[in-house]
């Protein structure tokens, strides 16, 4: 791997956990002044499922690490996520991020027939560096199919 490649990664990694940090910091901020009988009202936990076009840009990258870091303070449940962009990395890309977090058996989903594709800059190099299990766009359902399957009513 180049040396580009590599300062792009950690940046990408960096921007995720500073996300992190903030938001932890924030979230600190906001229990400590909201009275506790309203933080045990709000205390329930908020299913997601996480539609991203991860590829092109990282801000998707920390809104899913802002997921998991809620996600470890018991705040969501990240029932899936559904990559809604035709990028052949996107879907390991996520899954790659899932696992790093130590949530590799969450379910994702693709578009299957047409979408948008664009070139990413990252996507492919994350998919190849980091660990994950997500086997292939084959295999994977289709996104439609996997909101379906969550979210029954649809």
């Amino acid at each position: 791997m180049n040396i580009n490649l590599r300062v792009l990664i950690i940046n990408i990694l960096l921007v995720s956990i500073l996300v992190s940090v903030i938001n932890q910091s924030c979230l600190n901020k906001c229990v400590r002044e909201t009275d506790s009988s309203k933080v045990s009202a709000q205390g329930s936990t908020v299913k997601i499922i996480f539609d991203t076009d991860i590829h092109t840009d990282v801000d998707d990258v920390g809104a899913l690490a802002v997921l998991h870091a809620l996600a470890d303070r018991g705040e969501c449940d990240i029932l899936a996520v559904i990559c809604s962009t035709k990028d052949p990395f996107s879907a390991s890309t996520a899954d790659a991020i899932n696992t790093y977090y130590g949530r590799p058996d969450i379910p994702i989903g693709i578009v299957k027939g047409e979408g948008v594709l664009r070139q990413s800059k990252y996507t492919r190099d994350i998919s190849m560096e980091f660990p994950h299990d997500f086997k292939s766009d084959d295999t994977a359902p289709d996104a439609a199919f996997l909101y379906r399957e969550i979210i029954p009513w649809l």
